[in-house]
């Protein structure tokens, strides 16, 4: 990719506002503003703190309201996971600690079922500067979307990746006992 061509695409795909999803009837197609807001439970947000003092990100958890929470990542209900960066991190950084996260809530039979839909996604990640966002959409009838600052970045199919990839949150193991206490209490 050219320099210009490296640029201009940073530059369109920090332009672009944030996206919600009408999680009520998982239309995919995000817009401007939640349709339904009162229909849906939120979880969070929750301040994320590298080694408790380094403000990393707000992460919500946006569900239909009655979700169980113990049920949100069976791949039956629709989710929206969202995140506001709140410095620079590059992008070897969140694969790295995607991956050290995964690899500590995933079994060995799960871990080289996911590594190419891992591999897909993690390439489209991007280092992220403060203020902007990322959001995973997941509808049972589509897949996961990811997107960062409003433009569609990927799209993984079926609902395998929703329910193991997510433990990165919300797994045993995952990056934060408490950031996954506060977001399930909706």
């Amino acid at each position: 990719m050219s320099y210009f061509n490296f640029y201009s695409w940073l530059l369109v795909l920090f332009l672009i506002p944030a996206t919600t999803v009408d999680l009520q009837s998982c239309d995919l197609k995000p817009f401007a503003e939640l349709k339904n807001a009162q229909e849906i439970a939120l979880g969070g947000p929750f301040r994320y703190k590298y080694k408790r003092f380094i403000s990393l990100y707000d992460i919500t958890l946006r569900v239909p309201k009655g979700t169980d929470p113990t049920q949100i990542f069976n791949g039956e209900h629709a989710f929206s996971l969202d995140f506001e960066y709140l410095r620079r991190i590059k992008k070897g950084i969140i694969i790295k600690s995607a991956g050290i996260t995964l690899n500590n809530n995933l079994d060995l039979k799960a871990l080289p079922e996911l590594a190419k839909q891992v591999a897909e996604l993690h390439a489209k990640y991007v280092s992220v500067n403060k203020k902007d966002r990322s959001q995973f959409i997941y509808c049972p009838n589509h897949g996961t979307e990811f997107y960062i600052n409003g433009a569609l970045v990927h799209t993984i199919p079926g609902k395998q990746f929703a329910q193991l990839y997510f433990k990165i949150w919300f797994g045993e193991r995952p990056i934060s006992r408490k950031m996954r206490g506060d977001l399930l209490d909706l």
